[in-house]
């Protein structure tokens, strides 16, 4: 799967602000994202929240470079241009040694400079093709998914047993993306870092431990049964609580594993998928727990079997799902600010009741337009109802949904001894099992001059409003 195409982002770093803006608006012209710094110092800022993938850093100013002058807390794959005085006394053996991977004379050549970015933009992506074909990952004493799925075709799946005598301890660490949204990337990276240690000092020299990104560490444990594999789990995340005591003022953040037996027959691929099953599991349990793979098996058997057996809204009734009625209108009242108000909430049906408040008929938008003077008080109201289909509010969801197929209607009025309490519609029935998303209620009205704007209503109302009328 190939990357998403962005622009590449250069970091231009001199004390010479001309340099910076010849440098910065010729590479912003044809397309580059430019950042600058005139900070050429050991503690910049650059140095620790540049993401850059292409470096350039004046070093006219710097004799002695080090191993410090080009560094930057950066883990992905980048690349070092140092721009230098051809006329001056520069050692470049000494910037080559230093990290830097290019060196640029100055004044800069335009062309160049554009043919050396497009030299470390190939560098870069061969570094990142080896990191995704290498057997460790940027956690120290970490091995790649790609690696662990290698060893793990070596070991023998065959035998008499029900299971191999390997275990998999699959964790993650609870909270982990929040973390890093509120303390940044070096905080995470700690935590990561302090977690991956926490695993090698309680397992042995035979285990595999993998760090699979975001969070999410492997480790497959050879020889080790369950019980064994248990205490181990138990031991990394009292080790894991221990290494954030400098976080005092924190919340410790806690791990979750999932401990799986290798059982015959069972591929590598398909036993980190269990891990990652369980792992599932061990996280809707509240997170902080090393839970076995079978913990729960009955249990959630038992609530695959109910859920395929019958609907999963079985115990629904009417009440439940229902969209209520902002408002109802009396018959023979004045009831045009009532009727101006369900016009903006985009209620599909309007319910005329009488002096008790019970069910009389109701009416649509589309009849306000035509008849809004009878609709709002005259006594011949009852001309331009209609009797709406309705469901009793203990309806159960079989009920309902017969109703829906045999009247064809588009929406139902639910009621409480004749009384409407709500209104049910075809789409937003037939939609309760669909997820709603963070756009399911959006508005493309961007017209905030008035509160209307502000109301919220159903996406299944307003597409119904024209079928519900002519019904």
């Amino acid at each position: 799967m190939s990357n998403p195409a962005r622009p590449l982002k250069i970091a231009v770093i001199s004390p010479d602000t001309h340099l910076l803006h010849d440098v910065a608006w010729m590479l912003s012209a044809v397309g580059y994202a430019v950042e600058t710094s005139r900070d050429v110092g050991e503690t910049a800022a650059w140095r620790q929240f540049s993401d850059a993938d292409i470096l350039l850093f004046d070093g006219r100013s710097i004799h002695d470079p080090t191993i410090k002058t080009l560094a930057r807390r950066l883990e992905q794959p980048n690349y070092r241009i140092f721009l230098y005085d051809p006329a001056g006394s520069t050692e470049l053996a000494a910037w080559f040694a230093a990290g830097a991977n290019d060196a640029l004379r100055a004044p800069i050549s335009r062309g160049e400079l554009l043919a050396r970015i497009r030299v470390g933009a190939r560098v870069i992506e061969f570094e990142n093709r080896m990191r995704r074909h290498s057997s460790r990952s940027r956690l120290p004493g970490m091995h790649s998914v790609r690696a662990l799925l290698r060893k793990l075709s070596k070991f023998t799946t065959e035998g008499n047993s029900v299971t191999l005598g390997h275990t998999l301890l699959t964790l993650s660490i609870d909270f982990f993306d929040g973390l890093r949204r509120e303390e940044g990337e070096s905080a995470g990276r700690d935590l990561l870092a302090a977690l991956a240690a926490s695993i090698q000092q309680s397992v042995n020299s035979s285990a595999i431990a993998t760090y699979a990104g975001d969070g999410l560490f492997h480790v497959v444990l050879p020889g080790q049964k369950l019980a064994a594999a248990r205490v181990i789990a138990e031991q990394i995340a009292q080790r894991f609580r221990a290494a954030q005591i400098s976080r005092e003022a924190h919340s410790r953040l806690t791990v979750a594993t999932a401990i799986i037996p290798w059982r015959i027959g069972v591929r590598p691929d398909q036993l980190l998928a269990q891990g990652l099953e369980s792992l599932a599991i061990a996280k809707q349990s509240g997170g902080d727990c090393a839970m076995e793979q079978n913990a729960f098996e009955k249990e959630h058997t038992a609530w695959q079997n109910e859920l395929a057996a019958g609907s999963p809204f079985a115990n629904v009734m009417a009440q439940d799902i229902m969209e209520p009625f902002p408002a109802v209108l009396i018959r023979d009242a004045d009831n045009r600010p009532t009727l101006e108000a369900l016009e903006r909430s985009g209620v599909p049906v309007w319910p005329f009741v009488d002096r008790d408040g019970r069910l009389v008929g109701v009416a649509s938008p589309a009849t306000e337009t035509d008849d809004a003077d009878v609709l709002s008080s005259q006594a011949n109201a009852d001309e331009a109802l209609i009797e709406p289909v309705t469901v009793a509010h203990d309806a159960a969801f079989q009920e309902i949904y017969e109703t829906f197929s045999t009247q064809g209607c588009m929406t139902i009025v639910v009621v409480a001894e004749r009384r409407p309490i709500g209104y049910l519609t075809c789409s937003g029935f037939l939609s309760l099992i669909e997820p709603v998303d963070s756009a399911t209620f959006a508005s493309d009205n961007e017209n905030y001059d008035d509160s209307q704007s502000l109301l919220v209503g159903s996406p299944f109302s307003e597409s119904e409003l024209e079928s519900a009328a002519s019904n």
